[in-house]
């Protein structure tokens, strides 16, 4: 591939990816009426759009080559830019409405409608990725997307909503799983450098020898 193309898109595409992320950290969500809407920032769709086209195109700039046949380089690009616009169509879809009565979640074709006395609980997940989870009646659970705009609002307004305020048991069996998790990840990471450090003693033994 022609190094030509690959040196501009290593700078323009960080670039326009923090434009984005910037602009939607600062888009808002919409009131109307007695309900609130709550959908993924529009630019993010909107990218993952662009880089649907761009990947599609790649194959048709000039001095871009790859090394495998023409068939298989072309079905390569295809297959990301069918999945970016797939991820365009799902982040322009996926929306979240916060009525008087019901929360209502709609995602590509489909679309769930749960009343607010459903809602027993609710538990935030920090991480690379943050996202909510709803607990409702019947051990069920919905979980939103940490990305959709003012998430903080609308997990206060979620949490104003709840018929009890004692955490639920689905909750409390959740935390102490992530925590067993989280210990058995510590233990894994302690155990992994503890065979490396052995392997480097046991190089050095050797190389002495």
């Amino acid at each position: 591939m022609s190094h030509v193309f690959l040196l501009p898109t290593s700078v323009v595409v960080p670039l326009a990816l923090s434009v984005v992320l910037a602009v939607s950290a600062r888009s808002r969500h919409k009131h109307l009426v007695d309900k609130d809407i709550y959908c993924l920032p529009l630019p993010l769709a909107y990218l993952m759009a662009v880089i649907g086209v761009g990947f599609l195109g790649v194959p048709f700039i000039p001095g871009v080559e790859g090394s495998a046949a023409p068939l298989w380089f072309d079905a390569f690009f295809a297959s990301f830019s069918t999945a970016a616009v797939v991820a365009s169509i799902f982040f322009m879809r996926y929306r979240v409405i916060l009525g008087a009565k019901s929360l209502d979640v709609r995602f590509l074709l489909n679309e769930r409608v749960i009343p607010l006395t459903d809602i027993i609980d609710t538990n935030v997940l920090e991480g690379r990725a943050r996202e909510l989870i709803v607990y409702l009646r019947g051990g069920r659970r919905l979980k939103l997307s940490g990305l959709l705009q003012d998430f903080d609002d609308l997990v206060a307004r979620i949490q104003d909503t709840q018929v009890s305020r004692t955490e639920s048991a689905e909750k409390l069996a959740d935390q102490q799983r992530a925590a067993v998790e989280s210990q058995g990840a510590i233990w894994i990471i302690c155990i992994g450098l503890a065979l490396v450090g052995v392997a480097a003693i046991a190089s050095w033994i050797v190389q002495r020898h």
